[in-house]
């Protein structure tokens, strides 16, 4: 492939030293962007093991993995897009950007209904998915309704901003959510139950629910990114 592409074949002629801190910089915050949000996801099992047993984790792991279909739905139709986003900005296309934007937040709207479906019908879907009843609390289902909408809108937005590469902000409230959640997880756990370490975590994703939305409208009203 390199004898047929020598422009390609990596060489130390390419090297630049200068290109070096802009991509390690860039690299490294999104390194403290992952690990914020994988302390965000993880850490409500654990809290929930702690504050009321591991018997409680199975009906919310159950719960999580139906509402989990949404996310997997979304990232095929927003994955292209993290790169595309990119070079549209490269080539100056804002007008691309912003109907691209304006379209993917028009799959909210079928969203709403389908989470609907799944609180609805999730006793029903898990009894005969798993071949049993759980006995999965009803606000559970609603909570984690309102966690996959969330999750669903900040997606939107954060993949748009990663493409842009403006993650600065981003970086910030993933750490301030992270930092937030646990405590607020098992203050609402011990008043809710285990609705409450999830609805913990739906309020630290609303910080980003505001700001990412905030951001991306200020910059999309320039005429070119910087």
């Amino acid at each position: 492939y390199f004898r047929r592409n020598p422009d390609l074949a990596p060489s130390l002629r390419g090297f630049r030293k200068t290109e070096v801190r802009g991509l390690t910089d860039l690299g490294f915050r999104f390194f403290i962007i992952q690990i914020a949000v994988l302390i965000l996801f993880t850490t409500d099992k654990i809290i929930i093991t702690q504050l009321f047993g591991p018997s409680a984790v199975t009906g919310y792991d159950v719960a999580y993995k139906l509402f989990g279909i949404v996310a997997i739905v979304q990232s095929i139709i927003l994955g292209p897009l993290w790169s595309a986003y990119t070079e549209a900005h490269e080539q100056g296309d804002m007008e691309w950007i912003r109907s691209t934007l304006k379209k993917m937040n028009s799959l909210v709207v079928p969203l709403v209904p389908a989470i609907l479906a799944l609180v609805l019908l999730g006793p029903w879907i898990i009894r005969v998915w798993i071949g049993r009843d759980l006995g999965i609390d009803t606000l559970l289902l609603w909570t984690m309704g309102l966690f996959a909408f969330v999750r669903a809108w900040n997606d939107i937005y954060a993949v748009l901003l990663n493409g842009l590469g403006q993650i600065n902000l981003q970086m910030k409230i993933a750490v301030v959510q992270s930092v937030m959640n646990i405590p607020l997880s098992i203050f609402l756990g011990k008043i809710i139950g285990v609705s409450g370490v999830l609805l913990a975590t739906v309020i630290s994703l609303s910080i980003f629910a505001i700001a990412g939305p905030l951001q991306t409208f200020s910059l999309l009203r320039e005429e070119k990114l910087p």
